[in-house]
This record gives structure tokens, C-alpha cells and sequence, in this order.
């Protein structure tokens, strides 16, 4: 979403938008953040919210956004 020329950062959608740009710092903090996902999917994390079915497909959509993001940036 863009108005006037600028992002309305409330509205990001991170990798999905066709304006974001994302570098070789980021790449940490996406990798942290995927191993997390990544765990919660196998259920190495066994907390309430690894039983959400809403947490669990975020977590699905955001390892299957930015996997291939990292592998890029590697």
C-alpha cells in the first residue's frame, strides 16, 4: 500500500509485497526467526500457541515466504 509516494509501514506485508527489499542484515534475524517457526512446525516447541491453527499456518506461510529469501541472500 502506498501513499503518496511512500510505504505505509502499518500495512507491510514483508516478503509478499512486490516493494520489499530485504538485505544481507536482515538475514539473521529472518533465520532466527525461521528456525523458530520451523521448530514450532515440528513440534519441538510444545507450548499452548503450537496448538493454534492460526499460529501453525502463519508459521507454514511465513517458512514457505522466506526460505527462499535466505537461500538468496546466502
Amino acid at each position: 500500500h502506498v501513499s503518496s509516494g511512500f510505504p505505509l509501514v502499518g500495512n507491510c506485508v514483508g516478503v509478499s509485497c512486490d516493494h520489499c527489499l530485504i538485505t544481507q542484515c536482515q538475514a539473521p534475524l529472518i533465520e532466527q526467526s525461521l528456525s523458530f517457526y520451523n521448530d514450532l512446525i515440528n513440534g519441538a516447541i510444545q507450548e499452548d500457541y503450537s496448538k493454534n491453527l492460526h499460529v501453525m499456518n502463519c508459521a507454514r506461510e511465513f517458512v514457505d515466504s522466506y526460505t527462499p529469501v535466505v537461500e538468496m541472500l546466502k
